[in-house]
């Protein structure tokens, strides 16, 4: 059975549908939903993680910085940079807090950041890695090839 019937018109009882609660109701339908949910999100961001690197003939341990989605801290620590292994000052998390989300520009504002602060050299590599509905994860693997002078 669906956990929320079909109607024969939108709103039938008057109502807007809540998606928040929908949300909430799927992930406490029983106890191990949620840790379910959260652990495919994690497996199919390190496979593009992965694809990613593996494209770009590097691996994680040899990038510099990571530009992610602007997220609360605790999403952004303990689902990104802080899985991944990054210390939060080689992202672009505390630049993020001084503007909020920006929708799909969040990465390239965070990759401006990070060159406009003269830190990259020439060589260093950058993973940006953004998120969307469904969940659909996007990473890309750029090298610095000189240092930024604008």
């Amino acid at each position: 059975l669906p956990i929320w019937p079909w109607t024969a018109a939108p709103f039938h009882d008057g109502k807007a549908i809540n998606l928040s609660e929908r949300r909430r109701d799927y992930l406490l339908r029983d106890e191990h939903a949620l840790g379910s949910v959260l652990a495919r999100m994690a497996k199919t961001g390190d496979l593009v993680m992965q694809k990613a690197l593996d494209e770009a003939g590097t691996d994680l341990g040899s990038v510099q910085y990571l530009v992610h989605t602007s997220f609360s801290e605790p999403i952004a620590q303990l689902g990104i940079y802080g899985r991944l292994g990054f210390d939060r000052s080689r992202t672009s998390f505390d630049w993020a807090l001084t503007v909020g989300q920006c929708g799909a520009a969040d990465e390239l504002l965070g990759m401006t950041y990070l060159a406009e602060s003269g830190r990259p050299k020439p060589g260093d590599l950058l993973v940006a890695t953004g998120s969307g509905a469904g969940y659909v994860w996007t990473v890309a693997v750029f090298e610095f090839l000189e240092t930024p002078h604008w």
